[in-house]
């Protein structure tokens, strides 16, 4: 069999390429599981809230190299105060559901789906806002955020979710699910929303989030938050496409044998 050589160009773009998407989508930070259990999602840092709790409790997790403090301090509150945090003292209620069933072997989030926080409205069915804070992030730094909101004991819901950092309101999405009795199509991402936020002067992120379903009561099962890949990295993308495409043409146009390095061939069998 003949083994095709291969060209300096050719090689260079592969290398480059390689070095690019390794990093392409950044650095995994943390993800977060909130829940009522001593049990947290594979992956996740467990966020327990036992029983109903009020206030604005928080976690601070340790030991993350890829941020300059070392930590992410995650806080949760109830109410709708966007500007003193303290004054959000309403009621959060942690509920293990039941989870998605029948769903796919790949399915693996099933015990972030299954746990969840809810801003309890008592029962009123008055509409509740929980908020969330992220401090010791890097200062004036994008970072990746993707919530998950889905809830089993409901028929259906949209989350609306702001971004209130900085104390100016910017829409960061919605989330809209149901919840079947068979989940053969479920995956992982399937209610979830990602996108790209910006830290305070302080490193801290602010979000608020409503609900139209569950009795209107806003709910989350848990976010992640990675960091943005650098400029550089997307440059070495670019620079490993441009060399593939040069490599290319040159191959095209007849002129790759110029570039080639041989690759060692076996010797012929004896007698042959």
């Amino acid at each position: 069999m003949k083994i095709p050589r291969i060209s300096w160009l050719e090689l260079s773009a592969v290398l480059l390429l390689s070095a690019a998407v390794g990093h392409l989508d950044g650095a995994p930070i943390v993800g977060v599981n909130f829940g009522g259990t001593a049990s947290a999602q594979t992956d996740f840092q467990l966020f327990l809230v036992d029983g109903d709790a009020t206030g604005r409790p928080s976690v601070t997790y340790a030991g993350l190299p890829e941020l300059a403090s070392g930590q992410l301090t995650t806080a949760i509150a109830s109410g709708s105060d966007f500007n003193d945090w303290t004054a959000n003292v309403g009621p959060i209620i942690a509920r293990e559901r039941g989870g998605p069933v029948d769903v796919p072997p790949d399915f693996t989030y099933g015990a972030l789906y299954r746990d969840l926080i809810l801003a309890s409205n008592g029962g009123t069915l008055n509409a509740t806002t929980l908020q969330l804070q992220l401090t010791d992030l890097d200062p004036n730094t994008a970072y990746v955020v993707t919530f998950y909101t889905y809830d089993n004991n409901n028929p259906s819901g949209t989350e609306t979710i702001v971004n209130r950092t900085g104390g100016a309101a910017s829409a960061f999405g919605s989330i809209s699910y149901a919840s079947p009795t068979s989940s053969a199509s479920f995956t992982n991402g399937l209610y979830s929303l990602s996108g790209t936020v910006t830290t305070d002067g302080t490193g801290m992120l602010w979000f608020s989030f409503t609900n139209t379903g569950d009795n209107h009561q806003a709910i989350l099962n848990g976010f992640q938050i990675a960091s943005v890949p650098e400029p550089g990295e997307c440059l070495l993308l670019l620079a490993g496409g441009g060399f593939f495409a040069v490599a290319r043409s040159f191959r095209g146009k007849g002129r790759a044998s110029d570039l080639r390095f041989p690759v060692a061939m076996p010797d012929p069998p004896a007698g042959g």
